[in-house]
């Protein structure tokens, strides 16, 4: 994620970035009582509330003229908020530019904010980031943020981890299925199950989503797994389905491509930033037979598979970590 741009961008290029990351605390174990997590909580509150107080006064005095302030969470959630962060640099340093990324889908901003509370935490920074353009036009359609206040960059991907190694697969085309944020889980049941001649792998993560597949033979459901672990089912994989409600830039997405794998996506959001018909079949999501003929599309037609892959391939060199950094540069 983020916290992984930031710490590549600072060790690839050490004399431009300075890092700060804030640590975090899982405290949705299920295995713990309400009553411990809630204990927990509180804890955990308070070393948040220590470290946010440690770090705005150091960087109030390390702040200097020139430099420019990146906020890649921004505006974040609950005790993890930096919207104090950007609050406090304006006021004691309003010369220094503040550039807030925004990558959650706008329903998500919806559910968390009002439109006054949104505009007021839009006020506190100089530079919108978003990684879709659909983010962007929201930004400016709905809380009338000017278009040179934003700055539409691109999801990376980590090329020199993500590749593909086994090119030798099945005759049974395998599909893999990842990532949580707005997944329309019913409509990919659906799918599944019209389609008995391929093999899904779902990676659910910590949700049970068994529900979904029940007597259904050609899934393979997997719980949370390593980074190196999901890596290596990607390279067992030749499509990437992704049924999605809304997206903005997904990790899911773009390693996906620099592994190498044809894409079927709902065409939602802004996923034609990132996927065209040269590497992707885009479905809509009120007709799943379409979900079912693409499919089918690429069983029947090896070719078609392989340029699709190729394809891929093709479009995550241009998301590389360093392209990142240059879009960076120029701003400001």
């Amino acid at each position: 994620g983020m916290k992984y741009l930031c710490e590549e961008l600072q060790k690839r290029y050490p004399d431009v970035y300075r890092t700060y990351c804030r640590p975090y605390y899982n405290i949705n174990d299920q295995h713990r009582s309400f009553f411990v997590k809630l204990l927990d909580y509180f804890k955990i509150r308070k070393r948040v509330a220590i470290y946010n107080f440690n770090l705005k006064r150091k960087l109030l005095h390390v702040l200097q003229k020139g430099d420019r302030v990146f906020l890649m969470e921004y505006p974040g959630g609950g005790i993890y908020s930096q919207i104090s962060y950007a609050r406090i640099i304006k006021k004691n340093h309003p010369d220094i530019p503040i550039l807030g990324m925004f990558h959650l889908v706008p329903s998500l901003y919806e559910s968390s904010f009002s439109q006054k509370q949104f505009s007021k935490i839009c006020s506190n920074i100089d530079v919108c980031l978003t990684l879709g353009h659909s983010l962007s036009e929201y930004l400016i359609n709905k809380h009338h943020i000017k278009r040179t206040n934003i700055v539409t960059l691109f999801h990376y991907v980590d090329s020199d981890y993500y590749y593909p190694i086994d090119s030798n697969h099945s005759n049974l085309p395998i599909v893999i299925v990842m990532g949580n944020m707005k997944r329309n889980y019913k409509l990919l049941s659906q799918i599944v199950e019209s389609t008995p001649n391929a093999h899904f792998i779902i990676c659910q993560g910590r949700h049970d989503l068994s529900k979904y597949f029940k007597q259904m033979n050609n899934v393979e459901l997997m719980s949370y797994v390593p980074e190196c672990d999901l890596k290596l089912l990607m390279d067992k994989a030749d499509i990437s389905l992704n049924v999605m409600d809304d997206t903005i830039g997904s990790n899911v997405i773009v390693t996906s491509m620099a592994m190498g794998l044809a894409m079927i996506c709902s065409d939602v959001g802004s996923i034609r930033d990132y996927c065209g018909n040269d590497n992707a079949i885009l479905c809509n999501n009120d007709n799943p037979k379409e979900f079912f003929e693409a499919i089918q599309l690429l069983i029947r037609n090896q070719d078609l598979l392989n340029k699709m892959k190729n394809a891929s391939l093709s479009r995550a060199e241009r998301l590389s970590i360093e392209k990142f950094h240059y879009e960076l540069q120029k701003i400001y």
